[in-house]
């Protein structure tokens, strides 16, 4: 057993635990949350017609928060699970990851006009399915935070720097205050309104842990355009990895 896959063992008895755990968060708070919903509702059809607009607009706040509140507990279900079965270390293709990637999200690229541009990208070891979220989720993140009025344009290139494969992933959105770049990384943390982009605050967090799976890390580094600029750091395929992973 390689270091890396007796690394992704250890991290799955503590994703384990920490999914038991949220698991169980998320129960206790699932009920509640159908129950306001619910009755929201109920409200809502028994008062329609006879209260005033703003009664209407308070109970279908309620009705959002409590929306919002379960897709957060979905996030976080999600980011506990990240690693917590036996992940799958072979020689991957990042090609074929980001490709996947891409198809998973054809509408929403072909909605944006988006550009994605791939150099040629080595072989990594690693979870092919994990790495195709985490370029998901970056994906996700160019589109998302495209400019008003400019396409999305993606730029995946990689080189290498000793054991390990340093991919790059550009966009030409709005960028990230240098402020913010390590609290982007934190669970639910969200750098703007609903109002301007909705989302619970949690790609980035998952692409991080998917990193950490992998011993590797991710980073924002400087750019000197407009737009985000993150540095991906993977181990590379050794000579005696075995062959490439469908």
């Amino acid at each position: 057993m390689s270091e890396l896959q007796e690394r992704a063992r250890k991290f799955a008895v503590s994703n384990r635990e920490l999914e038991q755990f949220a698991s169980v968060v998320a129960h206790d708070l699932r009920a509640p949350l159908r129950h306001l919903n619910q009755f929201a509702k109920f409200l809502l059809a028994e008062l329609e017609g006879n209260t005033s607009p703003s009664v209407q607009e308070y109970l279908h706040i309620i009705q959002s928060s409590a929306a919002n509140m379960s897709g957060m507990i979905e996030r976080l279900l999600e980011y506990a699970r990240i690693g917590a079965g036996a992940a799958r270390f072979f020689n991957v293709s990042l090609q074929d990851c980001i490709d996947q990637a891409a198809e998973l999200l054809r509408m929403e690229m072909s909605s944006a006009n988006a550009v994605l541009e791939c150099g040629d990208l080595p072989l990594v070891e690693g979870d092919r399915i994990l790495l195709t979220r985490l370029f998901q989720n970056l994906l996700a993140n160019s589109i998302k935070y495209c400019r008003k009025d400019i396409a999305p344009k993606i730029a995946i290139s990689a080189e290498i720097d000793g054991d390990d494969a340093v991919i790059s992933v550009s966009d030409n959105g709005i960028g990230v205050d240098p402020a913010h770049r390590q609290e982007i990384f934190k669970m639910f943390s969200r750098l703007h309104s609903d109002t301007d982009y909705t989302g619970h605050g949690m790609g980035l967090a998952i692409c991080k842990r998917v990193c950490e799976l992998h011993n590797g890390t991710i980073d924002i580094a400087d750019k000197q355009d407009e737009g985000t600029l993150f540095v991906i750091r993977l181990p590379k395929v050794r000579p005696r990895a075995s062959s490439i992973a469908s």
